[in-house]
């Protein structure tokens, strides 16, 4: 029911500078606050029992979260895109998710 009516609520949001909002983006969005069975805020306060120290950061209060990361030896695996975007690499999705070589032979 929630997700649903969540949902439903997005696509009421208004369009800030002009620009369109995927809907199928604010259903990930309303799937991610709800998959535990309850309600599960999408800022800084869902996110803080996160084990991904570069998600937090990247997400609101980068410095509260790196010091806090730095202060108390926390880590991050670099599994989750955000935490790969952080640091230059390309997520593991998508183009990303696989490595291609191909032999490539020299011109005469």
């Amino acid at each position: 029911m929630f997700p649903q009516f969540t949902s439903q609520a997005f696509k009421h949001l208004p369009v800030v500078y002009g620009t369109g909002v995927n809907y199928r983006h604010l259903i990930i969005i309303a799937d991610y606050m709800t998959c535990e069975g309850g309600y599960k805020p999408f800022n800084r306060t869902g996110l803080s029992n996160n084990s991904s120290a570069l998600l937090k950061a990247s997400f609101e209060t980068t410095s509260a979260f790196l010091s806090e990361a730095a202060l108390f030896g926390d880590f991050d695996t670099m599994v989750g895109p955000s935490a790969r975007i952080v640091v230059g690499r390309p997520p593991e999705a998508g183009t990303g998710a696989f490595a291609i070589r191909s032999v490539v032979e020299a011109a005469a």
